[in-house]
């Protein structure tokens, strides 16, 4: 943020390529949160930015805004004394504990409530697919619920309207219930869209309700015992 001459107080919107749609910014956009910088926008999304003529759009880097070259005064300096709220993080021991209770509960009940909500597509979730990284075991955590962040998404790679967000959510098992939800995926980059389609839709309102594992399948896979790694084949 220093080294780009961003401020605090700035208003950030990220957005990922016409080709991808939505992906990576709604990670960018979570990063920046839980670092305390509090306007974060997604633009949803640069393709029908482009092609419904909504702004204007510059291309090739001599016309792209060098913010190397802004000038701050020490006071508009972005912070390094940042306190993150780590509260929206969940890392691998508390979501082992969650797995284990998971494992020996009755189909349906879940440890403490939680809901643990996967956006990889759904033949890595079931282990019928493999993974993309070379060694590593497909499959789901025990009382995770499989949602691909892909069916969150419009034809146009856009976050749905907030109707047929909800409706997709609740389609999935998503439940309405004001408990935490852990968001995962394959690195922890797409469980962001879940985090952002959770906000707009409206689940998981209020400070600690909205979590994202950050190690998500890659650390999962490599980290827990087999018998916590399920698969439906």
């Amino acid at each position: 943020m220093r080294s780009l001459k961003i401020r605090r107080e700035d208003h950030l919107v990220f957005y990922d390529s016409y080709e991808a749609g939505i992906l990576a910014a709604p990670r960018a956009a979570w990063t920046a949160r839980i670092m305390g910088h509090e306007s974060v926008s997604v633009l949803n999304n640069f393709k029908i930015y482009v092609t419904e003529n909504i702004g204007p759009v510059v291309y090739g880097e001599e016309n792209i805004k060098d913010y190397e070259a802004r000038e701050l005064s020490p006071e508009e300096e972005y912070p390094e004394d940042i306190t993150a709220e780590l509260d929206r993080v969940v890392a691998f021991n508390e979501v082992e504990a969650l797995a284990r209770e998971n494992l020996h509960l009755n189909n349906g009940d879940l440890a403490k409530g939680i809901q643990i909500l996967d956006a990889r597509p759904g033949g890595r979730f079931t282990g019928k697919d493999p993974e993309p990284r070379a060694g590593l075991s497909s499959g789901h955590l025990p009382g995770s619920i499989s949602i691909p962040f892909i069916s969150l998404l419009g034809g146009n790679g856009e976050i749905l309207e907030n109707g047929k967000l909800r409706e997709a959510l609740e389609k999935a098992g998503v439940k309405d219930d004001g408990k935490t939800k852990i968001a995962s995926c394959g690195t922890g980059v797409t469980a962001s869209v879940i985090d952002l389609a959770l906000e707009e839709a409206g689940f998981g309102e209020g400070f600690g309700k909205r979590r994202v594992y950050d190690g998500s399948w890659t650390e999962w896979a490599q980290r827990a015992d087999k018998e916590l790694i399920l698969k439906d084949i």
